[in-house]
């Protein structure tokens, strides 16, 4: 008996081995999804085919419905000796239909020549963790990224080569630029605003007006300039960028990301979910959401009217609140 059940033993350890060790096909595992709505999203732009969104670990999403489904847009490395793109991204600008840029941490900038769908790193600089926080495209086709402890990028080839250059404000975090024609206008901490007139070749630093930090520029349709930041402040300027008034928000929360609207309206998105919504002649805001809620870095209109926000807690489409009475 004993020794019956040592080879039926004997005989079960036998077949065991030969399934462990025998070629089978690898188990079916669902693709990685990233949720649009659990991933941190810092910036993002429309373009006529649709919507990019990009965030971190380097993610670039890619909206064709209006923002109501994402999927993951495809990015290499566009170089030998980089092995991945995994800096986190803070804006992405659509140049027209077809080209845009993302910029990020060490330096990154990312480029699509097919409207979102795939991107190419075109620059980097790991020995440097600083990032880019905002890039402008001109309409004489000069780029321009500007960063951390003065950080300004420049490309005179449609963004295939990059150049640092110095501009006289080495020791300050630049959080936007904007532009219109060859007049261009930076935003940055500790109150700094600089210009330029000559298209990006000069730059002159503004007379402090407000002694808070700015996190973004806007180049309004009207031939004016907005400025905001800290503690819900917005300044506006006439066309000379010199003189600035003060626009009260009735909010306290800092503004992270803004964008004008086709009818001339402008909304303004920042700390705690906070919004705020301007008249069409920007002369006053009204407070849509005071905060209390995950922080909106960026804003933008979609081509139906809604709005689509980004933040701490993904996109989201609102369409309701372009509705919202008028100050």
């Amino acid at each position: 008996m004993h020794k019956l059940v040592g080879i039926a033993m004997s005989a079960i350890v036998a077949v065991a081995s030969v399934v462990a060790f025998s070629a089978r096909p690898e188990p079916a595992f669902p693709p990685t999804q990233i949720k649009s709505d659990k991933l941190l999203v810092s910036g993002i732009d429309v373009n006529a085919s649709g919507a990019a969104a990009a965030g971190d670990i380097g993610t670039v999403l890619v909206s064709t419905d209006q923002g109501r489904t994402w999927h993951p847009a495809k990015t290499s490395p566009g170089g030998e000796s980089v092995e991945s793109v995994e800096s986190a991204l803070t804006r992405l600008h659509f140049v027209d239909a077809s080209h845009g840029f993302s910029v990020g941490q060490d330096q990154s900038i990312l480029k699509t020549e097919d409207g979102g769908k795939s991107w190419t790193r075109v620059h980097v600089a790991s020995d440097r963790a600083e990032p880019l926080f905002d890039l402008y495209a001109s309409a004489g086709g000069q780029l321009f990224a500007v960063g951390a402890f003065g950080a300004f990028l420049e490309s005179g080839d449609a963004g295939r080569t990059w150049n640092a250059r110095e501009i006289g404000v080495e020791d300050a975090h630049l959080y936007g630029i904007a532009g219109r024609g060859d007049k261009l206008l930076i935003a940055g901490e500790q109150g700094l605003v600089a210009r330029s007139v000559d298209g990006g070749r000069h730059w002159t630093t503004v007379p402090k007006f407000y002694g808070g930090s700015f996190f973004g520029a806007l180049a309004l349709s009207q031939g004016k300039w907005l400025v905001y930041g800290m503690r819900g402040r917005v300044y506006i300027s006439d066309a000379d960028m010199l003189s600035w008034q003060e626009i009260p928000t009735h909010l306290n929360a800092a503004l992270y990301g803004g964008t004008q609207l086709r009818d001339g309206r402008v909304v303004l998105v920042g700390q705690g979910g906070a919004i705020a919504l301007s008249d069409p002649g920007v002369q006053s805001f009204a407070t849509l959401h005071a905060g209390a809620r995950g922080s909106y870095s960026d804003v933008r209109e979609m081509h139906d009217g809604s709005l689509l926000l980004a933040g701490e807690t993904g996109i989201a489409v609102d369409k309701a609140i372009l509705n919202a009475k008028q100050p």
